[in-house]
């Protein structure tokens, strides 16, 4: 089966190419993590999505940012004045 990861609203049949049939919305990153491991039958929970260069395994939890380092990214680069 043929099948896309969007992150945009349009999830529709033959948005990507006329034989993709199913399309799945996620997030920006669930994309990329799907994209990564080119299938989307992976738990992404407990499988790994890659191996490094030193054969290791990668999982979305190690690419994955923290509350910390989204907030602090928020605060750096939020402010009332983009709205």
């Amino acid at each position: 089966m043929v099948f896309s990861v969007l992150s945009g609203n349009r999830n529709f049949e033959g948005l990507v190419h006329p034989l993709v049939r199913a399309n799945y919305l996620a997030s920006p990153m669930l994309c990329v993590a799907y994209a990564i491991t080119g299938s989307i039958h992976v738990n992404l929970i407990s499988e790994p999505i890659a191996k490094n260069r030193n054969t290791k395994d990668v999982y979305l939890r190690d690419i994955w940012p923290t509350d910390q380092e989204i907030n602090e990214f928020v605060s750096k680069y939020l402010s009332s004045e983009v709205f």
